[in-house]
C-alpha cells in the first residue's frame, strides 16, 4: 500500500504496510485481535465490526487493494 506522505517535502511515495505487522495502523472500535497480519496480508475476523485506519494523514494518494470475503465453514 504505497502513499504520498504529507511530511515528505518531495512528495515521495512511502509504503503504508510493511507486510509484517500493523505498525502505522490504528484499530478503531474493535477488539485488539480483530485485525492481524498473516502471510503478508491484513486479515480481519470481522468481529466486532470496526475499521482500521492509517496512523498518519496522507494526501494525493493512490490506494490499491484486493478484498475477499470468505463465508465461515459450517
Amino acid at each position: 500500500l504505497p502513499g504520498r506522505a504529507a511530511d515528505k517535502p518531495d512528495g515521495a511515495f512511502v509504503s503504508l504496510f510493511n507486510e509484517k505487522d500493523l505498525t502505522g495502523w490504528t484499530n478503531v472500535n474493535c477488539h485488539p485481535g480483530t485485525f492481524f497480519v498473516k502471510d503478508r496480508q491484513i486479515v480481519t475476523t470481522g468481529k466486532p465490526t470496526g475499521f482500521l485506519r492509517s496512523a498518519k494523514q496522507y494526501e494525493n494518494f493512490e490506494l490499491e487493494f484486493e478484498w475477499m470475503h470468505v463465508e465461515p465453514e459450517k
